[in-house]
Order: structure tokens, then C-alpha cells, then sequence
């Protein structure tokens, strides 16, 4: 059992590197990628004289609407070895991290999460937790030390 300023003060140095983890495995997915480019959908508006005039493809809607196909909005996947794209948003919104104690958690609730750090080779968490690794153990050590000495 850990003497209690020794508890809270080492409590502070989990939760600070489980947000701190949190923040990069986010960051890193946010980071520019090199993967392959493809488009994501239609940019349309109301198709009018003006767009056919243009020379603008159209499109009917289900509800019977017809839209000029303006452009196109595009998505740049993650290549092998990089952090996950930020496409739809799921992935990067259920990242979150909990601290009960003496342990600090950062998980992500998305389905495609594991598949993509372990199956696809498009690490976010573990390079995340590698990085932070060093300044835990001097934060720790640096706390222990800094208690004793009174």
C-alpha cells in the first residue's frame, strides 16, 4: 500500500499521460496522409438552365429531383504504416481515455479499431503509448524521488 501523497501524486502522473496518449493517438490520425485518393460523393446543386448551359451532368434524386453534379469531395486513405484517415469521424470521436486510480485506459469503442491497428497495419494506439513511455517513467521516478526527499 502506497502512502497516500504518494498515491495522489503518482494518480496525477497516470492521468496526465492516459489524456496525454489520448491527444496523440487523435493527432496522429489528424496528421496529413499518402495513401490513395477516391472521391466521396457528389457536390450537386438544383439543376437550372444556367448548370445545363454549363455543360453539367445531372442526376435524379429518389424523390424525383433533378441536381447538377458540381464536383466531387475527396478522401485520402492512410497508406501501411500510418495512422488512420479521418473520414467519417467515427473512429477519431470514439477515442477516449478513463483513469481509475492507478490506471489509465484509452480505448476506442469503433468497430474498425482493432481491425485497423492490428489487421490493416494502420497504427494510431501503440506508437501513441511507445512516445509517452519515457516521459511516464521520468515523471514517475521524478515523483518518487521529489516525495522522499520530503
Amino acid at each position: 500500500m502506497l502512502p497516500g501523497n504518494l498515491r495522489a501524486a503518482l494518480v496525477e502522473v497516470v492521468k496526465k499521460t492516459t489524456f496525454d496518449i489520448e491527444a496523440d493517438v487523435k493527432r496522429r490520425m489528424q496528421e496529413p496522409k499518402s495513401g490513395r485518393t477516391y472521391a466521396r460523393g457528389a457536390i450537386t446543386k438544383r439543376a437550372s438552365k444556367v448548370t445545363r448551359g454549363l455543360g453539367l451532368r445531372e442526376r435524379t434524386t429518389a424523390k424525383g429531383n433533378r441536381r447538377a453534379i458540381a464536383g466531387y469531395n475527396f478522401h485520402r486513405a492512410s497508406a501501411a504504416g500510418e495512422a488512420p484517415a479521418v473520414d467519417t469521424g467515427v473512429l477519431i470521436n470514439s477515442v477516449r481515455a478513463q483513469v481509475d486510480g492507478l490506471r489509465g485506459t484509452v480505448s476506442s469503442g469503433a468497430a474498425q479499431a482493432a481491425r485497423l491497428e492490428y489487421g490493416r497495419n494502420r497504427p494510431a494506439f501503440e506508437p501513441a503509448l511507445e512516445a509517452a513511455r519515457p516521459d511516464f517513467e521520468r515523471d514517475v521516478d521524478g515523483t518518487i524521488e521529489r516525495l522522499s526527499r520530503g
